[in-house]
């Protein structure tokens, strides 16, 4: 039996981690994979990525790493994540590799929709603002200034990367949920 993996790609901001309870809640056989972006989680201290290109070249490198000739396997992204999912599956398409049997896009509307409003050059008052608003982060979060200190800079460069995208329209040949 061919070795089934799921990798999952987290939002804006989120790190690896964020895909723990699914390792521990996998029946055994889906292999649960978590990719670590650049910047975040156990790869804190790396610089985040320039562009979202540059993400998804990563992304691409490390599942072609990990794929062997005895799996099959999925992509789930969730927000930023989705939008990842998508460009990977066409690089891997663009570079005929093997391409993923289901892709799960959660969270985010069609890479196609483009927000108006900018986000990431809005004032520090302002951008942790709108992420209150957002009600994806806890409220005792935003107590911390410690915590945002640390991951206001984060969140920022990330909201960078997706409001400076340029979308191209691509062909997805594979079930998504």
């Amino acid at each position: 039996m061919r070795e089934k993996i799921l990798f999952c790609l987290p939002h804006a901001g989120g790190a690896a981690s964020t895909y723990g309870s699914w390792k521990r809640c996998s029946d055994g056989m889906i292999t649960v994979v978590p990719i670590e972006l650049a910047g975040k989680g156990k790869r804190i201290r790396e610089k985040q990525y320039e562009t979202l290109h540059n993400a998804v070249d990563d992304i691409y490198h490390y599942i072609l790493n990990t794929l062997n000739d005895h799996c099959s396997y999925g992509i789930f992204g969730h927000s930023m994540g989705a939008l990842l999912a998508y460009e990977v599956y066409y690089k891997m398409k663009q570079h005929n590799k093997q391409l993923p049997s289901h892709m799960f896009l959660s969270g985010r509307k069609p890479p196609h929709f483009k927000d108006d409003e900018i986000l990431h050059k809005l004032s520090q008052e302002d951008f942790i603002d709108k992420i209150r608003q957002s009600d994806g982060t806890p409220n005792e979060f935003f107590e911390h200034e410690e915590l945002l200190s640390i991951f206001i800079p984060i969140l920022r460069e990330d909201y960078r990367i997706l409001e400076e995208y340029q979308y191209t329209e691509k062909n997805i040949r594979c079930t998504v949920t």
